[in-house]
C-alpha cells in the first residue's frame, strides 16, 4: 500500500509512522492509495462558515494549498485521512464544522470506540474539536470537554458547558464520511504513539473502515 503525505509540514514523523507500519511513501498523487494530511496550525473558520474565535491561529497558504491537494485527490478519487489538523481539515471540507477552542484536551486521555465498545487511551493534544455533519458516522468519542467555544458566521460567541462529573460530553475523536471516497478524520497523533493505542488504532480504522468500511448499521440509522 503507498500512503501520499501532503506538504511538509510534520511530514517526517508521519512518513516514519507509515513506514514502520509497512507502508511505501507515494510519490504523486496518482500513485496512492491513501492520501493523509497532517497536523498543525488551526483550520481556518471560512472553511466551515464562521468568524474566528479569539483563541484561533489560522494560516491561510497552508489551507489554500492543501484545499488544492484535497480537490486533486477528491477529482481522483481518492480515500483521504487526516491527524488532527488533517482531520479538521477533511471534517469541513465534507460538511461539518468546528468547536474553535475545548478545555481538558491538553494530554493523553481515554476514547471509546462507539462500535466496540473498547476503550483506548489516546495521546490527543488539541484546543479545537470536529463537530461532524449529518453525513458522518462518529468511529470514537472522547468525555473530556467541560467547555467549548466557537463563534458563528456573524462574529458572535456559542459555548457550551458542562458539569465536571457528567462525562456525557461526546467530544468527536474519530468520524469517517463515506461520500463517494472514505475520509477518516483522527484526532489524535498517531506518529507520537507508533506502537501504541494511538499508533495501532490509526491503522485498525484505515483498514476497516476507509477500506473495508465496516459499520454497525445500527449506528447509521
Amino acid at each position: 500500500m503507498k500512503v501520499f503525505v501532503v506538504g511538509p509540514w510534520m511530514q517526517n514523523s508521519v512518513v516514519s509512522y507509515f513506514q514502520q507500519w509497512g507502508w511505501e511513501i507515494a510519490p504523486t498523487l496518482k500513485d496512492a492509495d491513501l492520501v493523509n494530511f497532517n497536523g498543525g496550525a488551526d483550520i481556518s473558520p471560512s472553511l466551515y462558515g464562521c468568524k474566528p474565535h479569539p483563541s484561533t491561529r489560522s494560516y491561510k497558504e497552508r489551507d489554500d494549498y492543501e484545499c488544492l491537494v484535497y480537490a486533486k485527490a477528491k477529482k481522483l478519487g481518492k480515500p483521504m485521512s487526516g491527524i488532527c489538523r488533517g482531520g479538521q481539515l477533511l471534517n469541513a471540507l465534507a460538511g461539518g464544522t468546528m468547536w474553535q477552542h475545548v478545555n481538558n484536551h491538553n494530554g493523553d486521555h481515554m476514547v471509546k470506540d462507539l462500535m466496540t465498545g473498547d476503550q483506548f487511551r489516546f495521546n490527543s493534544i488539541h484546543h479545537q474539536m470536529m463537530i461532524p455533519s449529518r453525513e458522518a458516522i462518529t468511529l470514537a468519542e472522547a468525555y473530556a470537554a467541560t467547555k467549548k467555544e466557537s463563534t458563528d458566521n456573524n462574529g458572535l460567541s456559542r459555548s457550551l458547558y458542562y458539569a465536571q462529573k457528567t462525562h456525557n460530553t461526546g467530544d468527536a475523536e474519530v468520524v469517517i464520511y463515506w461520500n463517494n471516497e472514505p475520509h477518516l478524520c483522527f484526532q489524535a497523533h498517531p506518529e507520537f504513539d507508533v506502537t501504541g493505542d494511538t499508533g495501532k488504532q490509526f491503522m485498525r480504522y484505515i483498514d476497516e473502515y476507509v477500506f473495508e468500511r465496516k459499520t454497525d448499521h445500527k449506528l447509521r440509522a
